[in-house]
């Protein structure tokens, strides 16, 4: 095993230190296994994300555009 060093803020690690003291784990092990399971999904997109269909393929190139566009018709209704 390799050693590293992560940074949590003081919820998480309150939380970790609940589920390492209800089943007996120590946290490393609860975070191996959490990173484990992360890891081997593939880092799944978020929910929702490519469920519709734009019609275009250049949306991203076209980032900037699209954004100064939609602000425009906000700001003006």
């Amino acid at each position: 095993m390799v050693k590293t060093t992560v940074y949590l803020d003081e919820e998480t690690v309150a939380a970790l230190k609940g589920i390492s003291k209800r089943s007996a784990k120590p946290r490393a092990q609860l975070i191996r296994d959490a990173l484990r399971a992360f890891t081997r999904t593939g880092n799944p997109l978020p929910a929702g994300m490519g469920m519709f269909d734009s019609g275009h393929n250049d949306t991203a190139a076209r980032k900037k555009e699209l954004l100064r566009a939609g602000a425009a018709k906000r700001w003006r209704s």
